[in-house]
């Protein structure tokens, strides 16, 4: 077998920088660009799209990016100005944010972490935070040596040639308003108030440290249902049926990698996804633990999802 550096698929990563315009992820932005992209697939290239969306144009500009890196938007072409793309809908924003889709409005913090993992999912259009958050490895311990790490990644791809060093300090100054909130003053308020991602806890200040770690270990509202589909993904997209946990755990952009969770977390959730969902089982295969898939969850590993929010529902009506 390959090392898991270079069996990644060469489209993979793509490389797209700072086109969020430095503005992190906001509330309420996915559902907004996903209605509005419904009805009118160029609502982005018209010159009302500020008015329409409400926000700024720069802000409109984000927007289409981080619903095209959270994979609820794709670029279809425009048949009237062909140097030009439409936005419509992708498969998984209609499941996720249609009216009657699965958590329309991100109320779930479950949501929250499923998009985290469509983010660096590939093909990703996020490299910078492929680099940080897909990666195996601690947080550098500064702000340059994140930026370095970055580069590093960069460098990997010589094809995408000569990088701008500004537009990979953008992406890493929004990486951290988006994940961390570590800015100051009117930014620091902002980002708390308008940035749903600082929720997920995944990466914190170090007591006595000018720096950061991730939050290793079981994560608030992360759902079983969730690991396992991240895993089901993984597996399709390495064309491996028999997926090896060790592989879940550390590989780069893995499930255990991008929710910062250790093999035995990873198998725990899965064992108990296993207990109440056929089609599922971790066996062992050359003395190592894998994940096996059957029937309908081999084919459309969604059908996890479709149960979860089904099972929250009922609940919250219940409540």
């Amino acid at each position: 077998m390959e090392p898991a550096e270079t069996s990644r698929p060469a489209d993979a990563l793509r490389p797209v920088f700072a086109r969020h315009e430095t503005f992190a992820p906001r509330y309420g932005w996915l559902k907004k660009a996903y209605d509005a992209a419904l009805v009118r697939p160029d609502i982005f290239l018209e010159p009302d799209a500020p008015v329409e969306l409400g926000v700024g144009k720069n802000m409109v500009r984000a927007m289409r990016y981080w619903a095209e890196a959270f994979k609820v938007l794709d670029r279809t072409a425009n048949a009237e100005r062909p140097r030009l793309d439409d936005a419509t809908p992708t498969p998984f924003g209609d499941l996720l944010l249609a009216e009657d889709g699965w958590d329309p409005y991100l109320e779930s913090r479950a949501s929250l972490w499923l998009l985290h993992w469509k983010l660096l999912e590939p093909p990703c259009i996020a490299p910078s935070w492929f680099f940080v958050l897909g990666a195996p490895e601690p947080v550098p311990p500064s702000a340059e040596a994140i930026l370095a790490r970055i580069q590093e990644g960069c460098a990997e791809h010589p094809d995408w040639g000569q990088l701008a060093e500004n537009s990979l300090r953008k992406d890493l100054r929004c990486l951290l308003r988006m994940y961390a909130s570590v800015t100051s003053g009117r930014d620091l308020a902002e980002d708390t108030i308008d940035s749903p991602f600082a929720e997920l806890g995944l990466l914190r200040p170090v007591p006595g440290a000018n720096s950061l770690a991730f939050v290793e270990g079981p994560k608030p509202g992360l759902a079983d249902a969730i690991v396992v589909y991240a895993s089901l993904r993984y597996g399709t997209r390495q064309r491996e049926a028999l997926i090896p946990l060790s592989r879940l755990a550390s590989d780069p952009g893995s499930p255990g990698v991008v929710f910062k969770l250790s093999e035995r977390e990873l198998c725990a959730a899965i064992e108990r996804a296993a207990e109440v969902c056929d089609g599922l089982a971790l066996t062992t295969s050359a003395a190592s633990p894998v994940l096996v898939s059957s029937g309908q969850l081999a084919d459309r590993p969604e059908a996890l999802l479709d149960r979860f929010y089904a099972r929250a529902g009922a609940r919250a009506v219940a409540a």
